[in-house]
């Protein structure tokens, strides 16, 4: 279940200071066990593609960016390979080039799978992206997820309401007047990935076989249709959540965001402006 106390939220700023090779404010020294991290980058990151495709990106990254014909798509996708590099590399206390990055799929072995950092030992990733921002969060405490969805791109929320909210969602959601609901719906949305992109379940299991709280109270999973207790651990007993509020000075918009982490439940989340560290880290080819 989540944690008696809740969890102590910082939210530093990051700068760059113009001649320096480090942001001039940087996020506490040495991330370690009992902290969840979470770094927010944009599409308009100073991070040039050029530079990524020739050296952070693997072969396989390389192959997929360049088969992308939506330039927003291909903006994204540029980001989060980089901004996963740059927020590994700080726990990991390497250069952004030397973190080797693994996306085996496990229906097909195929290499879009959620990310994970290769090697024993390493902290756990999730990765995603919604309008301008791309979002990774890192953690030694167990696997984890992170999800932010853009209100102002919903166009039916009733249509989408009936494909992920539970029968007791739904009831609440009806109940509630029709200027709070995009919001309401985004709050059920990013909180249920969430949990499914921790325990790698992804879209592989509905979200109408999640139930977690409103919109009004603190995250938490309340309920899981048709959970296997015997065949795994059930996570009702080990999900730690979170609303992400975005690095201090941030617009965040109609963007909402949720986290949850297995296992262990971490007692400090940080949210973090990844910019400056985007617009310093250096190049070098991914092995």
């Amino acid at each position: 279940m989540n944690p008696a106390t809740p969890p102590i939220i910082a939210r530093p700023g990051v700068r760059e200071t113009p001649g320096r090779a480090e942001p001039s404010v940087r996020p506490p020294a040495g991330p370690g066990r009992g902290e969840v991290w979470v770094w927010w980058a944009g599409t308009d990151s100073a991070v040039t593609h050029r530079d990524l495709v020739t050296g952070l990106m693997s072969e396989a990254e390389r192959d997929r960016y360049g088969a992308m014909r939506r330039p927003e798509a291909r903006d994204r996708f540029a980001v989060g390979c980089a901004l996963m590099r740059v927020a590994s590399a700080r726990h990991l206390g390497v250069a952004p080039a030397d973190v080797r990055l693994v996306r085996d799929c496990p229906d097909c072995g195929g290499p879009h799978g959620k990310p994970r950092i290769a090697g024993s030992g390493t902290p756990e990733i999730s990765l995603t992206h919604a309008g301008a921002h791309v979002v990774c969060a890192v953690t030694w405490d167990g696997r984890v997820g992170v999800d932010v969805e853009d209100g102002a791109r919903l166009v039916d929320c009733d249509l989408l309401a009936g494909k992920i909210l539970g029968p007791e969602e739904a009831e609440a959601y009806g109940r509630l007047p029709e200027r709070e609901r995009r919001a309401a719906l985004v709050t059920y949305w990013t909180r249920k990935e969430a949990v499914l992109k921790a325990t790698g379940d992804g879209l592989r299991v509905p979200m109408r076989a999640l139930t977690v709280s409103g919109p009004a109270d603190r995250p938490r999973l309340l309920h899981w249709a048709g959970r296997d207790r015997a065949a795994r651990a059930d996570p009702l007993e080990e999900v730690a959540m979170w609303t992400l509020r975005g690095p201090e000075g941030m617009e965040l918009g109609r963007t909402t965001g949720a986290l949850a982490v297995l296992g262990a439940s971490p007692s400090r989340l940080i949210e973090i402006d990844a910019g400056p560290a985007m617009a310093v880290f250096g190049g070098g080819c991914v092995r």
